[in-house]
């Protein structure tokens, strides 16, 4: 059972979309931002090893590689998001701390 307010994604696509190298920009975007604000994970992932080497070579501008054909990558990122609403536009909130 997931948590209230808690939203699954998954990334599904054909050979050679960019699933990999998605994930690996995202990954960088939330290390990044976790230092502020907004964005954070809330726990280490159990393939934080296969993150860092996608994310490391996404950085250097290499080909991130692909996940084989005959079998599925799962990773999960616990990702908090604090989000506010004004009139329709949404707003990262900034702690206090």
């Amino acid at each position: 059972m997931t948590e209230p307010n808690t939203v699954r994604v998954a990334l599904v696509g054909m050979p050679d979309t960019g699933k990999t190298t998605f994930l690996a920009a995202f990954y960088n975007a939330v290390q990044e931002l976790s230092r502020g604000d907004g964005i954070r994970l809330r726990c280490i992932p159990e393939q934080a090893a296969y993150l860092e080497k996608i994310r490391k070579a996404w950085l250097e501008g290499r080909k991130v590689g692909h996940t084989p054909r005959d079998r599925a990558e799962l990773v999960r990122l616990d990702v908090q998001l604090t989000v506010a609403i004004y009139a329709g536009v949404a707003v990262f909130c900034r702690s206090r701390s």
